[in-house]
Protein backbone atom coordinates (compact mmCIF):
# COMPACT_ATOMS: atom_id res chain seq x y z
CA UNK A 1 0.00 0.00 0.00
CA UNK A 2 1.43 3.55 -0.94
CA UNK A 3 1.57 5.80 2.10
CA UNK A 4 1.28 9.55 1.54
CA UNK A 5 3.22 11.87 -0.74
CA UNK A 6 5.41 13.95 0.98
CA UNK A 7 7.68 16.81 -0.89
CA UNK A 8 11.23 16.70 -2.29
CA UNK A 9 13.85 17.74 0.75
CA UNK A 10 15.12 20.32 -1.63
CA UNK A 11 11.73 21.60 -2.98
CA UNK A 12 9.64 24.34 -1.30
CA UNK A 13 6.91 25.97 -4.07
CA UNK A 14 7.17 28.16 -6.77
CA UNK A 15 9.00 31.14 -5.49
CA UNK A 16 12.36 31.05 -4.01
CA UNK A 17 11.19 32.84 -0.72
CA UNK A 18 9.53 29.91 0.16
CA UNK A 19 12.27 27.11 -0.82
CA UNK A 20 14.36 29.09 1.80
CA UNK A 21 12.09 29.60 4.25
CA UNK A 22 10.97 25.80 3.95
CA UNK A 23 14.70 24.78 4.29
CA UNK A 24 15.34 27.06 7.43
CA UNK A 25 12.21 25.84 9.25
CA UNK A 26 13.50 21.99 8.63
CA UNK A 27 16.96 22.77 9.81
CA UNK A 28 15.59 24.69 12.83
CA UNK A 29 13.02 21.76 13.88
CA UNK A 30 15.67 18.86 13.06
CA UNK A 31 18.26 20.72 15.63
CA UNK A 32 15.69 21.41 18.09
CA UNK A 33 14.62 17.54 18.45
CA UNK A 34 18.58 16.54 18.07
CA UNK A 35 18.96 18.43 21.26
CA UNK A 36 16.32 17.00 23.13
CA UNK A 37 17.21 13.88 22.34
CA UNK A 38 20.84 14.17 23.22
CA UNK A 39 19.50 15.58 26.66
CA UNK A 40 16.98 13.03 27.76
CA UNK A 41 20.28 10.53 26.84
CA UNK A 42 22.27 11.60 28.99
CA UNK A 43 19.22 12.10 31.96
CA UNK A 44 18.92 8.13 31.43
CA UNK A 45 22.65 7.29 31.89
CA UNK A 46 23.19 9.86 34.62
CA UNK A 47 20.01 9.69 36.58
CA UNK A 48 20.91 6.08 38.01
CA UNK A 49 24.30 7.43 39.77
CA UNK A 50 25.96 3.54 39.64
CA UNK A 51 25.37 2.47 35.64
CA UNK A 52 25.20 -1.61 37.20
CA UNK A 53 22.09 -1.02 38.70
CA UNK A 54 20.24 -0.03 35.89
CA UNK A 55 18.19 -2.69 34.55
CA UNK A 56 19.14 -5.44 32.11
CA UNK A 57 15.37 -6.36 30.27
CA UNK A 58 14.77 -2.74 29.42
CA UNK A 59 16.90 -2.91 26.35
CA UNK A 60 16.37 -6.18 25.56
CA UNK A 61 12.73 -5.47 25.46
CA UNK A 62 12.77 -2.39 23.32
CA UNK A 63 14.57 -4.31 21.38
CA UNK A 64 12.25 -7.10 20.62
CA UNK A 65 9.29 -4.49 20.12
CA UNK A 66 11.16 -2.95 17.33
CA UNK A 67 12.00 -5.55 15.86
CA UNK A 68 8.75 -7.31 15.88
CA UNK A 69 7.13 -3.61 14.56
CA UNK A 70 8.88 -4.34 10.95
CA UNK A 71 9.11 -7.86 9.28
CA UNK A 72 13.20 -7.83 8.12
CA UNK A 73 13.28 -7.10 4.51
CA UNK A 74 9.63 -5.62 4.29
CA UNK A 75 9.72 -1.77 2.81
CA UNK A 76 6.96 0.02 2.30
CA UNK A 77 6.33 1.61 -1.24
CA UNK A 78 5.71 5.58 -0.93
CA UNK A 79 3.87 7.00 -4.21
CA UNK A 80 6.26 10.04 -4.28
CA UNK A 81 9.44 9.20 -2.76
CA UNK A 82 12.28 11.48 -2.05
CA UNK A 83 16.05 10.45 -1.52
CA UNK A 84 17.09 12.17 2.51
CA UNK A 85 20.18 13.58 0.54
CA UNK A 86 19.47 14.94 -2.27
CA UNK A 87 22.84 17.11 -2.86
CA UNK A 88 25.36 17.67 -5.83
CA UNK A 89 28.05 14.77 -7.13
CA UNK A 90 28.17 16.25 -10.61
CA UNK A 91 30.44 19.19 -11.76
CA UNK A 92 29.32 21.43 -14.66
CA UNK A 93 31.58 21.14 -17.53
CA UNK A 94 31.94 25.11 -19.10
CA UNK A 95 28.43 26.53 -20.44
CA UNK A 96 26.78 23.46 -19.26
CA UNK A 97 24.59 21.82 -16.39
CA UNK A 98 24.69 18.56 -15.27
CA UNK A 99 22.76 16.36 -13.37
CA UNK A 100 23.67 12.52 -13.46
CA UNK A 101 23.96 11.12 -16.70
CA UNK A 102 22.79 13.76 -18.65
CA UNK A 103 24.16 17.60 -19.39
CA UNK A 104 22.55 20.55 -21.41
CA UNK A 105 23.20 24.18 -22.56
CA UNK A 106 20.95 26.08 -20.60
CA UNK A 107 18.96 29.13 -22.11
CA UNK A 108 20.49 32.57 -21.99
CA UNK A 109 16.94 33.54 -20.99
CA UNK A 110 17.16 31.56 -17.77
CA UNK A 111 20.34 33.00 -16.03
CA UNK A 112 19.63 32.18 -12.52
CA UNK A 113 21.19 28.66 -11.07
CA UNK A 114 19.93 26.43 -8.73
CA UNK A 115 21.26 22.96 -7.25
CA UNK A 116 18.58 22.17 -5.59
CA UNK A 117 15.06 19.58 -6.58
CA UNK A 118 11.16 20.56 -7.01
CA UNK A 119 10.93 16.59 -8.13
CA UNK A 120 10.65 13.44 -6.44
CA UNK A 121 13.07 10.80 -7.00
CA UNK A 122 16.02 12.71 -7.64
CA UNK A 123 19.44 14.13 -6.33
CA UNK A 124 22.64 15.67 -7.98
CA UNK A 125 20.31 18.60 -9.60
CA UNK A 126 21.33 20.92 -11.50
CA UNK A 127 18.77 23.73 -12.80
CA UNK A 128 18.60 26.67 -14.77
CA UNK A 129 15.38 29.47 -13.73
CA UNK A 130 13.88 32.61 -14.98
CA UNK A 131 10.76 34.80 -14.68
CA UNK A 132 7.67 32.99 -15.38
CA UNK A 133 6.02 36.68 -15.69
CA UNK A 134 6.98 40.21 -14.72
CA UNK A 135 3.47 40.54 -12.66
CA UNK A 136 4.49 37.24 -10.52
CA UNK A 137 7.35 35.86 -8.39
CA UNK A 138 6.67 32.20 -9.93
CA UNK A 139 9.98 30.94 -11.96
CA UNK A 140 10.12 28.99 -15.13
CA UNK A 141 12.80 26.20 -14.37
CA UNK A 142 14.80 23.94 -16.85
CA UNK A 143 16.72 20.76 -14.89
CA UNK A 144 18.70 17.45 -15.38
CA UNK A 145 19.17 15.01 -12.23
CA UNK A 146 19.90 11.80 -11.43
CA UNK A 147 16.78 9.70 -10.39
CA UNK A 148 17.23 7.47 -7.40
CA UNK A 149 14.30 5.53 -6.80
CA UNK A 150 12.99 4.24 -3.76
CA UNK A 151 15.83 2.60 -1.17
CA UNK A 152 14.54 -1.12 -1.34
CA UNK A 153 12.08 -0.98 -4.16
CA UNK A 154 12.70 -2.13 -7.88
CA UNK A 155 13.15 0.55 -10.48
CA UNK A 156 10.33 0.40 -12.19
CA UNK A 157 11.88 1.05 -15.71
CA UNK A 158 11.63 4.35 -17.66
CA UNK A 159 8.57 4.71 -18.46
CA UNK A 160 6.56 4.09 -15.23
CA UNK A 161 9.52 6.23 -14.01
CA UNK A 162 8.48 9.18 -16.13
CA UNK A 163 4.89 8.68 -15.66
CA UNK A 164 5.37 8.45 -11.61
CA UNK A 165 7.13 11.42 -11.79
CA UNK A 166 5.18 13.55 -13.91
CA UNK A 167 2.18 12.76 -11.61
CA UNK A 168 3.91 13.46 -8.14
CA UNK A 169 4.86 16.29 -9.70
CA UNK A 170 1.84 18.12 -10.87
CA UNK A 171 -0.04 16.45 -8.08
CA UNK A 172 1.97 18.35 -5.38
CA UNK A 173 -0.66 20.95 -3.30
CA UNK A 174 2.69 22.29 -1.57
CA UNK A 175 4.30 23.11 -5.53
CA UNK A 176 0.72 24.77 -6.67
CA UNK A 177 -0.73 25.88 -3.44
CA UNK A 178 -1.44 29.42 -4.97
CA UNK A 179 -3.29 28.23 -7.96
CA UNK A 180 -6.90 26.72 -7.67
CA UNK A 181 -9.18 25.06 -10.59
CA UNK A 182 -6.12 22.85 -11.38
CA UNK A 183 -6.12 20.16 -14.19
CA UNK A 184 -3.95 18.75 -16.38
CA UNK A 185 -4.43 18.84 -20.17
CA UNK A 186 -2.67 17.25 -23.36
CA UNK A 187 -1.09 14.76 -21.99
CA UNK A 188 1.08 12.62 -24.09
CA UNK A 189 3.86 9.86 -23.53
CA UNK A 190 6.59 8.45 -26.12
CA UNK A 191 9.28 6.39 -26.47
CA UNK A 192 12.72 8.97 -26.95
CA UNK A 193 16.21 8.60 -28.08
CA UNK A 194 18.86 11.19 -26.89
CA UNK A 195 22.43 10.78 -27.97
CA UNK A 196 22.31 7.19 -28.99
CA UNK A 197 20.23 6.61 -25.37
CA UNK A 198 16.96 5.30 -24.44
CA UNK A 199 14.30 6.79 -22.56
CA UNK A 200 10.92 7.80 -21.87
CA UNK A 201 8.68 11.11 -22.42
CA UNK A 202 6.06 13.01 -20.94
CA UNK A 203 4.66 16.06 -22.14
CA UNK A 204 1.55 17.61 -20.22
CA UNK A 205 0.26 20.97 -20.03
CA UNK A 206 -1.11 21.81 -16.08
CA UNK A 207 -4.01 24.43 -15.98
CA UNK A 208 -5.67 26.56 -13.34
CA UNK A 209 -9.13 28.38 -13.04
CA UNK A 210 -6.57 31.20 -10.96
CA UNK A 211 -2.90 31.17 -10.58
CA UNK A 212 -0.72 33.78 -9.22
CA UNK A 213 -1.27 36.71 -11.71
CA UNK A 214 -3.45 37.00 -15.02
CA UNK A 215 -0.40 35.91 -17.60
CA UNK A 216 -0.30 32.68 -16.00
CA UNK A 217 -3.42 30.35 -16.71
CA UNK A 218 -1.33 27.13 -16.63
CA UNK A 219 2.05 25.34 -17.21
CA UNK A 220 3.93 23.33 -20.09
CA UNK A 221 5.64 20.49 -18.26
CA UNK A 222 8.46 18.29 -20.10
CA UNK A 223 9.73 14.89 -18.45
CA UNK A 224 12.37 12.75 -19.86
CA UNK A 225 13.81 9.42 -17.84
CA UNK A 226 16.88 8.74 -19.82
CA UNK A 227 18.92 5.34 -19.18
CA UNK A 228 22.45 6.24 -19.07
CA UNK A 229 25.60 4.22 -18.66
CA UNK A 230 25.40 6.48 -15.01
CA UNK A 231 21.99 5.20 -14.52
CA UNK A 232 18.30 6.60 -15.38
CA UNK A 233 18.87 10.18 -14.87
CA UNK A 234 15.65 13.06 -15.90
CA UNK A 235 15.20 16.19 -17.89
CA UNK A 236 12.43 18.54 -16.28
CA UNK A 237 11.05 22.06 -17.93
CA UNK A 238 8.28 24.09 -16.77
CA UNK A 239 7.37 27.38 -18.46
CA UNK A 240 3.91 29.28 -18.80
CA UNK A 241 1.96 27.56 -21.24
CA UNK A 242 1.35 30.89 -22.65
CA UNK A 243 4.42 32.43 -22.93
CA UNK A 244 5.88 31.11 -26.36
CA UNK A 245 9.79 32.32 -25.93
CA UNK A 246 10.43 30.01 -22.93
CA UNK A 247 8.42 27.25 -24.26
CA UNK A 248 10.93 27.69 -27.58
CA UNK A 249 13.60 28.20 -25.15
CA UNK A 250 13.32 24.92 -23.03
CA UNK A 251 12.96 23.22 -26.42
CA UNK A 252 16.24 24.24 -27.16
CA UNK A 253 17.23 22.80 -24.09
CA UNK A 254 15.88 19.72 -24.91
CA UNK A 255 17.67 19.40 -28.29
CA UNK A 256 20.71 20.11 -26.94
CA UNK A 257 20.94 17.77 -23.76
CA UNK A 258 23.98 14.81 -24.10
CA UNK A 259 25.36 12.11 -22.37
CA UNK A 260 28.68 12.82 -20.15
CA UNK A 261 31.23 11.05 -21.54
Amino acid sequence: MYTAPKPPRGGGGRTRALLYGGITFALVFLLIVGMAVAYLVVRTVTAGGDPTSAPTTSATAATTTSASATPTGEVAEERCWAPEDQGRSSTNPSGKLRGGGLQFTPPSSFPDRHYTTNLHFTEDSAMAVAPAAADSDWVSTVSVAKVHWQDGVEYPGDKAAAERMTDCFISSSWLWSEASGRAESNRKGTEVEIDGMTGYQVTVDYLFTKGPSESITGYAITLVVVSTPEGPSVFLSEVPVDNAEQKQAVADALASVTGIS
